[in-house]
């Protein structure tokens, strides 16, 4: 009776080894198939593959961070992070999960959270510009500015085709005082795009301008399962070997030209940036027709940016032609309708040309949309006045 009751004991366990076992190939098939549909922007039927990967198999975390992935692309940080955080419950050591963490915590203004979250994927191996770049982004935001640069050091020397990098860095370096080295990075950037401008034209080609910007989402990723390497498990003590990767996965917006890469997305704004930022910096320097030159160009690449209307118009202001800065300053209205700031030059300009009555209405409109910068609208006039009598 004994013997018949261990056999039945013996059987009853491997039948459930291989209902677990067979539940577990069933998630990860659930868990293979919603790859797919990702890679053929079927994001609600990956969701649902993802879905029952987990029901079948409730410990597998890679299927946990790849649907808070999906769940952000469909604009769901709170479910996002429910997932993420179950995937960190499941395996604290999964830095993919930090990756990915750290990033939705600081699209939802969650800074330090996402910043110890970078921290943890960092120190737990994880190699990726992208997560470099957005601490360094955060540190940049906080006037960490000496470990922003180091961090965008960092990214720089993973990834050096990456531009946005070199405008972030010469922006923490500007601000730490270091204008050289801003204007470096600033040049290095515009002497590899005048190169490939030259390129282009040397075949008959012709360089594109931005079009309105498209949405770009970097994706942490990081391999299915940990994969164990054989070359590296004896001096790992035997453990598992993570190798990791960071995919952009952009969204174009319906402006956008079909023949444009996601490269190219990133790239033109950028470049408009980086002559802009340069004008700024030759600006302070004295030297207005350089600034001029680098404000014509970035407007020329990148036609949606009003940050490049308003500075211009500033400086058409500065040097004399009002007509001109008034027409810079109304297009960077037209394009930032709700931003207080771009209305003061303008309300500035108009009073500078006599126009009393359009400058109250333009300084009003600042108000009603600001009404902080009262003072500042006091000052700019008072100033505008002893300039007048002065003339």
């Amino acid at each position: 009776m004994n013997r018949t009751l261990a056999t039945v004991s013996c059987f009853l366990l491997l039948v459930i080894c291989f209902s677990l076992a067979s539940a577990q190939k069933k998630g990860e098939d659930y868990y293979a198939k919603s790859r797919i549909q990702l890679n053929n922007h079927d994001l609600d039927g990956a969701l649902v593959s993802l879905d029952k990967a987990v029901s079948l198999e409730p410990d597998f975390a890679a299927a946990y961070l790849l649907r808070a992935h999906l769940r952000m692309l469909k604009g769901d940080p709170t479910a996002a992070l429910a997932d993420l955080d179950k995937s960190l419950l499941i395996d604290p050591d999964l830095m993919q999960a930090y990756a990915e963490r750290g990033r939705v915590r600081m699209l939802t203004g969650q800074l330090e959270g996402a910043t110890k979250d970078f921290d943890n994927a960092i120190v737990r191996g994880y190699r990726s510009d992208d997560v470099y770049s957005l601490r360094g982004q955060i540190r940049l935001m906080t006037q960490d500015l000496k470990g922003a640069i180091a961090d965008y050091d960092v990214a720089i020397s993973m990834n050096p085709q990456r531009i946005g990098y070199y405008l972030a860095r010469a922006s923490a370096r500007e601000h730490a005082g270091d204008k050289n080295g801003a204007m470096a990075d600033l040049n290095s950037v515009i002497a590899a795009y005048e190169a490939s401008k030259a390129e282009k034209a040397a075949a008959g080609e012709t360089m594109k301008s931005a079009t309105k910007p498209a949405i770009t989402s970097p994706m942490i990723k990081g391999p299915d399962r940990p994969v164990a390497d054989s070359a590296h498990a004896a001096e790992n003590g035997n453990k598992n070997v993570r190798v990791t990767r960071t995919e952009a996965v952009v969204t174009m917006s319906p402006e956008q030209e079909a023949s444009m890469t996601a490269q190219e997305m990133e790239y033109l704004p950028n470049v408009g940036g980086a002559y802009l930022n340069r004008g700024r910096l030759l600006s302070g320097q004295g030297q207005s027709d350089a600034a001029m030159a680098d404000f014509d160009e970035a407007i020329k690449i990148d036609p949606h940016q009003f940050l490049s209307y308003h500075t211009r118009g500033v400086e058409r202001q500065k040097r004399g032609d009002l007509d001109g800065a008034l027409v810079d300053l109304q297009k960077a209205t037209e394009l930032q309708p709700d931003n207080a700031w771009v209305y003061l030059e303008k309300g500035a300009t108009l009073q500078m040309l006599g126009r009393d009555e359009e400058a109250d209405k333009v300084f009003a409109k600042c108000l009603a949309l600001d009404p902080t910068y009262e003072t500042m609208i006091k000052n700019r006039r008072d100033e505008l006045q002893k300039l007048k009598k002065v003339n």
